[in-house]
């Protein structure tokens, strides 16, 4: 079944990923199911989930991915790594729990066309897949890179509207 159709459902105060049929994933139940903007938990066949405090990754059949858990995770994209919480710091893993950027900032969130927004001093800015810092951290929020690679920063007053080679247009 297509990623796009697991979804996740709540009965009795637990949660649980059912799919296209309506019929339960797994045998686990989750006390809470980590979701992105729009609602979604599952992307490149992984999800993750909150159990006995902890959040872990799962496959679309319910079996945890890796040995660690985390304090908080944002979903994966369609492709890339993504963030996690450890220790209070986020960092980056991939679809098989490696962490492939150690926890080190602020906040983080998932890699989207190949960057993923970073929070340092509380500015947000942009990191590519070697950590090379893209855009730097000077806005006051930032949203993903769609797929025009194009990404939309709310500051303030002023939403800018970036290219993916850095120069800003109004």
């Amino acid at each position: 079944a297509s990623d796009v159709y697991k979804r996740q459902v709540k009965n009795n105060g637990k949660w649980f990923l059912i799919n296209e049929k309506g019929n339960q994933v797994g045998e686990s139940e989750y006390d809470d199911v980590i979701l992105d903007e729009i609602g979604f938990s599952v992307r490149q066949k992984r999800a993750f989930v909150k159990q006995n405090g902890m959040v872990i990754m799962i496959d679309t059949n319910g079996k945890k991915i890796g040995q660690d858990s985390y304090e908080d995770a944002k979903p994966f994209n369609a492709e890339g790594y993504a963030a996690i919480k450890k220790n209070g710091k986020w960092g980056f893993v991939d679809i098989n729990g490696k962490v492939v950027i150690e926890p080190k900032y602020e906040n983080a969130r998932s890699f989207s066309n190949g960057n993923a927004a970073i929070m340092e001093n509380g500015k947000w800015g942009f990191i590519n897949k070697k950590q090379s810092q893209i855009v730097e951290c000077r806005f006051d929020d930032a949203k993903d890179f769609s797929q025009k690679k194009s990404c939309i920063f709310l500051g303030k007053v002023i939403s800018y509207v970036m290219r993916l080679r850095g120069a800003i247009i109004f």
